[in-house]
């Protein structure tokens, strides 16, 4: 019994410690995303799909997608939204029975298109699709106000000078013998 325990426990602490070492980020459970997902693909085409999911604590109203087909790839039949485009940029809006997500809750739509092409450049209502922020932090790093750089070490003469130096008089010369320690001490 007792090794079953230990087990256990053993099991319950690298749990807690995976939970605490791994966090799952904030965002990814507190901002709405749309994730695609390509169903199958053709020579002339493809089809697929969006996943829009509600991950915040209140109800998403309206939901709208923007994304960029590249050239030569076009949306030919779609469901689940209503999906206009100018040029290559789409734009899907919630059709009336899925416009608004509750938190927690997702809905999906798809489309057939001709060409082979995949969305690029995500937006859902005005943000990043993956729930990321839009802007990235690009400064360089700093140094934290503890953090000082060492001090530098004091110049040493060059090659070819010597450092000034006061000569004692010759009525100041010790003439005893330094003592120089010994290696190993001798013992006493």
């Amino acid at each position: 019994m007792s090794r079953f325990m230990s087990g256990t426990a053993a099991v319950a602490a690298a749990a807690v410690l995976a939970i605490t070492l791994n966090p799952v980020p904030a965002s990814a459970a507190t901002v709405p995303t749309a994730v695609f997902t390509q169903d199958s693909t053709w020579p002339s085409g493809n089809s697929g799909h969006y996943t829009v999911t509600n991950g915040g604590a209140t109800a998403l109203p309206n939901w709208r997608v923007e994304f960029d087909l590249p050239a030569g790839t076009t949306i030919s039949h779609y469901w689940n939204a209503t999906i206009t485009h100018s040029g290559t940029h789409y734009v899907a809006l919630g059709a009336s029975w899925n416009a608004s997500l509750a938190p927690g809750a997702s809905t999906s739509f798809g489309w057939v298109a001709a060409g082979t092409g995949t969305p690029q450049r995500c937006l859902l209502n005005a943000a990043p699709c993956d729930g990321l922020p839009s802007t990235r932090d690009v400064r360089p790093p700093t140094t934290p106000p503890r953090c000082a750089a060492p001090p530098r070490p004091a110049a040493t003469p060059s090659a070819g000078t010597r450092p000034p130096t006061t000569a004692p008089s010759p009525a100041t010369r010790s003439t005893a013998t330094p003592a120089v320690p010994r290696w190993p001490p001798s013992p006493r």
